[in-house]
C-alpha cells in the first residue's frame, strides 16, 4: 500500500545528498508531499507540482501510483540508473527521456550592478511590477503564467510566501518570473514570456529583478533549467556550474 507521510522529514535519510529544492520543500512540509510503499520501506517518492522524484530501492508500486485520479503530465526524476530502468519498464512506450540542468546555489555569484542594468533594460512600452493580488488573479487565468502561482494554496498564501515580478505591455500581463515553489530560506524560480513578446530582454529583466528582490529579503534564489537557452540566461544572471541530470516526461502518470 502507498501512503503519504504525515512527517515527511522521516524520509530525509533516503533523500540524503540529493540537493533539489523541490525535495527540500517536500521534506520540510512547506510544499509537496512524500510517499512511501509499505512493502518497500527503503523506497520513497516526493511530488511537487509536475515533478516526481524517486529514491531508495526501485518500487514499481510507487511508479504506478498517483495521488490524483486520472492520467496527467509529469516529469519523473530517477535518483540512479536502477530507477531509470524501472521507469523505462513501467512506462514503456509512454515516456520520453530528456535532460535538465541543475545549478549549485552555493556557487552563484550575483552582481547587483549588473542585475540592476538587466532589470532596467526594457524596450519602450514595457514595465515591470511586483506580482500583487490583482496580478495573482491574472496569473491564474493565463496558461503561460499559471505556474507562477499554481503551487500556492490561494492568493493569501502566495502574497505571504511567494515572490514574483510581472512584465507588462501597457497594462497587459505578457510574462514574468516568480516563485514556482518555496523551500527553507529560498525560492525556485519559474519564468515565462508570452511568445510574441520574447527575444526583447524581458526574461532577463524579470529574472534579474526577482533575484534582486530575493537578495533584499535574504532569500536564496534557485534555478533549474529545461534547456540550453535557460542555462545561458541563468549564467548571465550569475548562476554557475550547471549539472545535467536525466528526466522522463509522461502524460500517463499513475496510469502507465
Amino acid at each position: 500500500m502507498i501512503h503519504q507521510l504525515a512527517d515527511p522529514a522521516a524520509a530525509a535519510p533516503l533523500f540524503s545528498g540529493w540537493d533539489e529544492t523541490l525535495i527540500l520543500s517536500s521534506l520540510s512540509g512547506m510544499m509537496g508531499a512524500v510517499w512511501m510503499d509499505d512493502d518497500m520501506p527503503d523506497s520513497a517518492m516526493c511530488i511537487l507540482g509536475d515533478f516526481a522524484f524517486y529514491t531508495g530501492r526501485p518500487s514499481e508500486n510507487l511508479l504506478r501510483f498517483s495521488p490524483e485520479a486520472g492520467p496527467r503530465f509529469m516529469i519523473l526524476t530517477p535518483r540512479d540508473p536502477a530507477w531509470e530502468a524501472a521507469i523505462q519498464n513501467v512506462y514503456t512506450g509512454k515516456c520520453q527521456r530528456g535532460i535538465r540542468y541543475a545549478f549549485d546555489r552555493s556557487k552563484a555569484r550575483f552582481d547587483r550592478q549588473q542585475l540592476e542594468a538587466l532589470a532596467g533594460a526594457l524596450p519602450m512600452g514595457y514595465r515591470l511590477q511586483d506580482i500583487d493580488g490583482l496580478l495573482y488573479d491574472e496569473c491564474r487565468k493565463l496558461d503561460f503564467t499559471w505556474d507562477f502561482v499554481s503551487q500556492f494554496q490561494d492568493k493569501a498564501d502566495y502574497l505571504t510566501r511567494g515572490l514574483g515580478v510581472a512584465a507588462l505591455w501597457g497594462d497587459t500581463l505578457v510574462g514574468g518570473a516568480s516563485s514556482y515553489s518555496v523551500f527553507p530560506g529560498g525560492i525556485e524560480i519559474e519564468i515565462d514570456i508570452q511568445e510574441e513578446h520574447r527575444r526583447k530582454g524581458l526574461a532577463s529583466a524579470c529574472a534579474a529583478q526577482l533575484i534582486l528582490r530575493c537578495l533584499d529579503k535574504g532569500l536564496t534564489p534557485s534555478w533549474d533549467a529545461a534547456n540550453m537557452i535557460s542555462v545561458q540566461l541563468a549564467q548571465k544572471l550569475g548562476f554557475d556550474s550547471p549539472r545535467e541530470y536525466p528526466v522522463y516526461f509522461t502524460d500517463f502518470f499513475g496510469h502507465p
